[in-house]
Protein backbone atom coordinates (compact mmCIF):
# COMPACT_ATOMS: atom_id res chain seq x y z
CA UNK A 1 0.00 0.00 0.00
CA UNK A 2 1.52 3.19 -1.44
CA UNK A 3 -0.62 6.41 0.42
CA UNK A 4 1.19 8.90 -2.11
CA UNK A 5 -0.28 6.92 -4.93
CA UNK A 6 -3.86 8.56 -3.49
CA UNK A 7 -3.52 11.85 -2.84
CA UNK A 8 -2.99 14.74 -5.47
CA UNK A 9 -0.06 15.41 -6.84
CA UNK A 10 -1.06 18.36 -9.20
CA UNK A 11 -3.38 20.76 -9.70
CA UNK A 12 -4.03 22.84 -13.08
CA UNK A 13 -5.44 26.38 -12.66
CA UNK A 14 -7.55 27.83 -14.96
CA UNK A 15 -4.76 30.82 -16.42
CA UNK A 16 -2.22 28.34 -16.55
CA UNK A 17 -0.74 28.30 -13.74
CA UNK A 18 0.16 24.44 -12.64
CA UNK A 19 0.72 23.40 -9.03
CA UNK A 20 3.23 20.20 -8.09
CA UNK A 21 2.79 18.65 -5.06
CA UNK A 22 5.81 16.50 -3.57
CA UNK A 23 5.56 14.30 -0.97
CA UNK A 24 7.63 12.08 1.65
CA UNK A 25 6.84 9.86 4.41
CA UNK A 26 6.20 10.88 8.24
CA UNK A 27 8.71 10.56 11.13
CA UNK A 28 8.43 10.75 14.37
CA UNK A 29 11.06 11.15 17.13
CA UNK A 30 9.06 10.22 20.52
CA UNK A 31 5.58 8.25 21.41
CA UNK A 32 3.48 10.36 24.11
CA UNK A 33 2.62 7.95 26.04
CA UNK A 34 6.41 6.94 26.60
CA UNK A 35 9.38 8.99 25.91
CA UNK A 36 11.45 6.61 26.58
CA UNK A 37 10.24 4.43 23.18
CA UNK A 38 12.26 4.87 20.08
CA UNK A 39 11.17 7.01 16.94
CA UNK A 40 10.68 5.75 13.24
CA UNK A 41 8.85 6.40 10.10
CA UNK A 42 5.11 6.15 9.49
CA UNK A 43 1.69 7.81 10.17
CA UNK A 44 1.15 9.07 7.17
CA UNK A 45 2.67 11.36 4.38
CA UNK A 46 3.56 14.87 4.58
CA UNK A 47 4.02 17.57 2.13
CA UNK A 48 7.96 17.84 0.93
CA UNK A 49 7.64 20.37 -2.09
CA UNK A 50 5.61 22.73 -4.11
CA UNK A 51 6.24 23.83 -6.93
CA UNK A 52 4.62 26.65 -9.01
CA UNK A 53 4.94 27.06 -12.78
CA UNK A 54 3.20 29.52 -15.04
CA UNK A 55 2.55 29.81 -18.94
CA UNK A 56 6.03 31.41 -19.40
CA UNK A 57 8.18 28.95 -17.67
CA UNK A 58 8.54 30.82 -14.19
CA UNK A 59 9.64 28.91 -11.07
CA UNK A 60 9.38 29.58 -8.02
CA UNK A 61 8.76 26.54 -5.16
CA UNK A 62 8.92 26.04 -1.78
CA UNK A 63 10.67 22.88 0.65
CA UNK A 64 9.25 21.83 3.85
CA UNK A 65 11.11 20.76 6.94
CA UNK A 66 9.72 19.28 9.84
CA UNK A 67 11.00 19.32 13.22
CA UNK A 68 10.59 17.27 17.03
CA UNK A 69 7.70 14.99 15.59
CA UNK A 70 5.53 12.85 18.63
CA UNK A 71 3.20 10.24 17.78
CA UNK A 72 0.21 9.35 20.80
CA UNK A 73 1.14 5.48 20.23
CA UNK A 74 2.85 3.26 17.44
CA UNK A 75 -0.03 0.14 16.71
CA UNK A 76 0.74 -2.87 16.21
CA UNK A 77 -0.34 -6.01 15.06
CA UNK A 78 1.49 -8.15 17.39
CA UNK A 79 0.01 -8.94 20.69
CA UNK A 80 3.16 -8.30 22.66
CA UNK A 81 2.53 -4.48 22.36
CA UNK A 82 2.86 -2.55 25.67
CA UNK A 83 -0.51 -1.12 27.01
CA UNK A 84 -1.79 2.56 25.98
CA UNK A 85 -3.27 4.41 29.07
CA UNK A 86 -6.81 5.95 27.96
CA UNK A 87 -5.79 5.38 24.63
CA UNK A 88 -9.77 5.98 23.79
CA UNK A 89 -9.22 9.26 25.17
CA UNK A 90 -5.79 10.47 22.99
CA UNK A 91 -5.94 11.41 19.39
CA UNK A 92 -5.49 8.69 16.56
CA UNK A 93 -1.66 8.47 16.18
CA UNK A 94 -0.71 10.74 13.49
CA UNK A 95 2.76 12.53 13.97
CA UNK A 96 2.35 15.89 15.45
CA UNK A 97 5.18 18.58 14.77
CA UNK A 98 6.38 21.26 17.33
CA UNK A 99 8.20 23.20 14.15
CA UNK A 100 7.43 23.60 10.76
CA UNK A 101 9.85 25.08 8.27
CA UNK A 102 9.05 26.29 4.79
CA UNK A 103 11.69 27.74 2.10
CA UNK A 104 10.48 30.06 -0.74
CA UNK A 105 12.92 29.60 -3.82
CA UNK A 106 12.90 31.98 -7.00
CA UNK A 107 12.98 30.94 -10.19
CA UNK A 108 17.14 31.24 -9.76
CA UNK A 109 16.84 28.55 -7.04
CA UNK A 110 17.60 31.49 -4.80
CA UNK A 111 16.05 31.54 -1.09
CA UNK A 112 13.81 34.31 -0.91
CA UNK A 113 11.80 33.64 2.20
CA UNK A 114 11.77 30.95 5.38
CA UNK A 115 8.38 31.09 7.36
CA UNK A 116 8.57 28.94 10.60
CA UNK A 117 5.28 27.86 12.34
CA UNK A 118 5.53 26.76 15.62
CA UNK A 119 2.59 24.32 17.16
CA UNK A 120 1.37 23.35 20.89
CA UNK A 121 1.91 19.98 20.57
CA UNK A 122 2.61 17.75 24.44
CA UNK A 123 5.40 16.79 26.08
CA UNK A 124 6.04 12.50 26.06
CA UNK A 125 5.54 10.94 29.44
CA UNK A 126 8.08 9.04 31.06
CA UNK A 127 7.41 6.17 33.07
CA UNK A 128 7.27 8.17 36.26
CA UNK A 129 4.51 10.07 35.12
CA UNK A 130 2.09 7.32 35.75
CA UNK A 131 3.10 6.42 39.53
CA UNK A 132 0.94 9.46 39.69
CA UNK A 133 -3.04 9.43 40.67
CA UNK A 134 -3.22 11.68 38.12
CA UNK A 135 -2.94 11.18 34.13
CA UNK A 136 -1.70 14.35 33.12
CA UNK A 137 -0.78 15.70 29.38
CA UNK A 138 -0.22 19.44 30.76
CA UNK A 139 -3.25 21.16 29.80
CA UNK A 140 -4.31 19.26 27.53
CA UNK A 141 -5.91 16.30 29.09
CA UNK A 142 -6.36 15.86 32.93
CA UNK A 143 -7.51 12.24 34.45
CA UNK A 144 -7.91 12.35 37.99
CA UNK A 145 -8.37 9.03 40.08
CA UNK A 146 -10.34 8.56 43.44
CA UNK A 147 -10.52 6.17 45.66
CA UNK A 148 -13.25 6.25 47.84
CA UNK A 149 -12.52 3.49 50.75
CA UNK A 150 -16.08 1.94 52.62
CA UNK A 151 -15.63 0.10 56.14
CA UNK A 152 -18.66 -1.50 56.77
CA UNK A 153 -19.77 -4.77 58.95
CA UNK A 154 -21.48 -7.88 57.57
CA UNK A 155 -22.93 -10.48 59.94
CA UNK A 156 -20.40 -9.05 62.59
CA UNK A 157 -17.77 -8.99 60.53
CA UNK A 158 -15.80 -5.61 60.20
CA UNK A 159 -15.72 -5.51 55.98
CA UNK A 160 -13.90 -2.97 53.65
CA UNK A 161 -14.86 -2.56 49.94
CA UNK A 162 -14.04 0.91 47.98
CA UNK A 163 -15.28 2.85 45.07
CA UNK A 164 -13.40 4.04 42.09
CA UNK A 165 -13.92 6.73 39.76
CA UNK A 166 -11.91 9.67 37.68
CA UNK A 167 -12.69 13.20 36.87
CA UNK A 168 -11.48 13.70 33.03
CA UNK A 169 -10.69 17.05 32.00
CA UNK A 170 -10.25 17.12 28.15
CA UNK A 171 -8.74 20.04 25.97
CA UNK A 172 -7.64 17.79 22.98
CA UNK A 173 -9.16 20.24 20.43
CA UNK A 174 -6.60 22.18 21.65
CA UNK A 175 -3.74 20.27 20.53
CA UNK A 176 -1.57 21.50 17.30
CA UNK A 177 -2.39 25.07 17.63
CA UNK A 178 -0.66 27.76 16.34
CA UNK A 179 1.74 29.43 19.03
CA UNK A 180 3.85 31.20 16.59
CA UNK A 181 4.63 32.18 13.25
CA UNK A 182 7.93 33.69 12.62
CA UNK A 183 9.48 35.10 8.85
CA UNK A 184 12.92 35.45 8.04
CA UNK A 185 14.66 37.10 5.15
CA UNK A 186 16.96 35.07 2.38
CA UNK A 187 19.84 36.93 4.96
CA UNK A 188 18.20 34.95 8.24
CA UNK A 189 17.36 38.43 9.51
CA UNK A 190 14.15 38.21 11.33
CA UNK A 191 11.51 40.49 9.67
CA UNK A 192 7.94 40.03 11.15
CA UNK A 193 6.66 37.43 14.09
CA UNK A 194 3.13 37.05 15.32
CA UNK A 195 2.37 35.08 18.46
CA UNK A 196 -1.08 34.01 19.53
CA UNK A 197 -2.46 33.32 22.70
CA UNK A 198 -5.50 31.73 23.83
CA UNK A 199 -8.01 31.66 26.51
CA UNK A 200 -9.85 28.88 28.08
Amino acid sequence: YNPIAWNLKSVHYPMGRNLVIEYEQDTYDKQLVNANFPGGIGGGIRVKKLTYLDNDNFKKYSTYTYENGVVTFKPSKQYNVVYTPYALELPSPNPMYSKVSSYLYDNDDQLHTKTVHTFDIPDPLTPDDYKSQEFSLGEFLKIENIEDPQHYKFNGERRSSSTRSAVVKSNIGAIGRTLKVEQFNRFNDLISSTKFHYYH
